[in-house]
C-alpha cells in the first residue's frame, strides 16, 4: 500500500444538522435583504402624489363638472412660441371661428425640475389671437398652461412647447 491512500481523509458526510443550518442561513439572508429593501422603500417615499389629496378628493365632482362644461364649450387652442420671446395663443370655438374678446393668461413652466413659473396676461392682437412677450427661456421643453375666460365660459388647456 502506498502512503497516499493511507493518509487520505474520508469524505465529509452531509448530516441533517448541516442541511438545517444551510436552510436557516439561506432564508435568513433573504429576510435581511428584504428588510433592508422595505426600510429604504418606506423611508424614502411618503406615498403621497399630491399634498392635499383629501381636499381634492372631496372636490372631485366639481372637477368633473368643470371638465364636462369645457367639453360642451368645444374650444380649441394652439400655441406658437418663437426664439425671440414672442408667444401667441389662438383660440377657436366649436364651429372653428376665432374666439374674440376673451381674457387669456399663460403660465410657462418646465415639465420637470425647476418650480419657477412665469405668468403672462396676453393682449388680443387679432380676433382669436392673443400675444405677449416673455424673457427668452432656456432651450428645451416647456409647459404652456392656457386659462381663457369669456363671460362665464372658462377654458383650460396644457400645451407642450419646444424652445430651440
Amino acid at each position: 500500500m502506498s502512503t497516499l491512500t493511507m493518509n487520505a481523509k474520508p469524505p465529509r458526510q452531509i448530516t441533517g444538522r448541516m442541511v438545517l443550518i444551510g436552510f436557516i442561513v439561506f432564508f435568513g439572508i433573504i429576510a435581511a435583504v428584504n428588510g433592508v429593501f422595505m426600510y429604504f422603500a418606506l423611508s424614502t417615499w411618503p406615498g403621497l402624489t399630491t399634498e392635499d389629496a383629501y381636499k381634492k378628493g372631496i372636490a372631485y365632482n366639481r372637477t368633473l363638472d368643470e371638465a364636462a362644461a369645457q367639453a360642451r364649450l368645444g374650444w380649441r387652442s394652439a400655441v406658437v412660441f418663437d426664439a425671440s420671446g414672442n408667444i401667441a395663443v389662438r383660440l377657436f370655438g366649436k364651429d372653428g371661428a376665432p374666439v374674440a374678446g376673451a381674457r387669456v393668461d399663460v403660465t410657462l413652466s418646465r415639465p420637470l425640475g425647476s418650480e419657477a413659473a412665469e405668468v403672462l396676461t396676453l393682449e388680443e392682437a387679432a380676433p382669436g389671437e392673443y400675444t405677449g412677450r416673455v424673457a427668452v427661456p432656456d432651450p428645451g421643453r416647456w409647459k404652456a398652461d392656457i386659462n381663457a375666460q369669456l363671460n362665464d365660459d372658462r377654458y383650460r388647456m396644457r400645451h407642450e412647447v419646444m424652445v430651440k
